[in-house]
C-alpha cells in the first residue's frame, strides 16, 4: 500500500489539530484551576472583612478585639495576594481602615444611642448625627467600592 502525499498530508494535518487541542486542554486545566483558586480568595477575603465589619457594627468596640480580627484579615490578604487584584487589595485596606474609624466613633456612644441600636440591629443608619455623617459616608463608600470590585473580580456582571 503506497501513501500519496495526500495521505501524508491528511495525518500531518489531524496530529497538528490533535496537538493543538491538546495545549489548549492543557492550558484551560491550569487557568480554571486558578479561576477556582481566585474565587476561593476572594470570598475567604471577604469573610475576614465581614468579621470585623460586623464587630464593629454589633460590638463594644475593643481596641485588642478590633486589631485580631484586623490582623486575621490582613493575614487572609497576604495568603491571597497572588490571587487578589492589586487595586482589590488597596481597597480592602481602605475598607478596614474606614471600620476603625467608624468603630471608634461607636464607641463613643452609649449603648442605648439611637444611632447605635440602628447600626448594630437594622444595618442602617437612618439616624447618623450630624458628627458622624462624614465617618458613616466614608464606611459605606468604601464597602460599596470593595462589593463592586470583589463582583467584577468574580465576573458577577457576566452572569
Amino acid at each position: 500500500m503506497s501513501l500519496t502525499a495526500k495521505d501524508i498530508l491528511a495525518v500531518a494535518a489531524t496530529l497538528v489539530v490533535a496537538y493543538l487541542g491538546y495545549l489548549q486542554w492543557k492550558r484551560t486545566k491550569r487557568s480554571g484551576s486558578f479561576l477556582t483558586d481566585k474565587e476561593s480568595a476572594y470570598k475567604g477575603l471577604w469573610l475576614a472583612l465581614e468579621e470585623v465589619h460586623l464587630y464593629v457594627r454589633t460590638n463594644e468596640f475593643q481596641r485588642d478585639r478590633f486589631d485580631n480580627l484586623v490582623t486575621a484579615a490582613n493575614a487572609q490578604l497576604l495568603k491571597a495576594g497572588l490571587h487578589i487584584e492589586p487595586a482589590d487589595a488597596a481597597n480592602a485596606r481602605s475598607y478596614l481602615d474606614a471600620l476603625r474609624r467608624l468603630g471608634r466613633l461607636l464607641a463613643t456612644l452609649p449603648p442605648d444611642d439611637a444611632f447605635r441600636y440602628d447600626v448594630a440591629t437594622t444595618g442602617a443608619g437612618a439616624s447618623v448625627p450630624p458628627s458622624y455623617v462624614d465617618a458613616w459616608q466614608s464606611y459605606e463608600s468604601a464597602r460599596d467600592v470593595v462589593i463592586a470590585g470583589f463582583r467584577n473580580a468574580l465576573g458577577a456582571g457576566q452572569i
